[in-house]
């Protein structure tokens, strides 16, 4: 079984476990040079014949990471094993929270939705205002302002350069799936 480690700095974790996220966001493509993108099975090839693997297929069941500790394991079974504190070193078999797979897409990253960027995180309260929280910090009017802040802060080619992006969009499964 896969795993997917959701970035604490940003309270994606949290942010899972309250209902919040329904996409994660995958891998993350310089532009330059592909013009377009075409679905081949779980490829995405583009314009300039480069292509690229998606991490999970639609159907699929990806275990969630948290430490042992937080996931409400038993300290007298998991106590002494690395994956105690370290999430990155659970076993996913163990897990009780899930996203099931519902749709794969590869966009550019400027071409995300409001409802997109809601979806990953970004928060709207009741005076108008996006947030995405953790370390990226900061609120603005705009939901494009604080998106690009986060974007900017976890890929390598920044938002304005408008990348292609793998998206998931998923269906939290919080509790243990068989």
């Amino acid at each position: 079984m896969k795993k997917v480690c959701l970035d604490d700095k940003f309270c994606l974790t949290s942010k899972f476990l309250s209902g919040e996220i329904g996409i994660l966001m995958g891998k993350v493509v310089d532009a330059t040079g592909k013009d377009s993108v075409k679905e081949d099975g779980r490829y995405y090839e583009f314009s300039d014949g480069d292509r690229v693997h998606t991490r999970w297929a639609v159907g699929e069941s990806v275990a969630v990471a948290m430490s042992y500790e937080k996931a409400g394991l038993d300290r007298d079974v998991f106590g002494e094993t690395p994956g105690w504190r370290d999430k990155s070193r659970v076993n996913p078999a163990y897990m009780p929270h899930r996203v099931v797979i519902e749709g794969v897409r590869c966009v550019r990253v400027q071409d995300l939705t409001e409802e997109d960027v809601l979806k990953m995180g970004v928060h709207k309260n009741s005076a108008g205002y996006y947030m995405f929280g953790g370390d990226c910090g900061g609120t603005d009017l705009d939901w494009r302002v604080i998106f690009r802040w986060y974007f900017d802060k976890v890929s390598k080619v920044p938002y304005l350069l408008n990348p292609w992006v793998i998206v998931y969009d998923v269906t939290p499964v919080v509790g243990r799936a068989e």
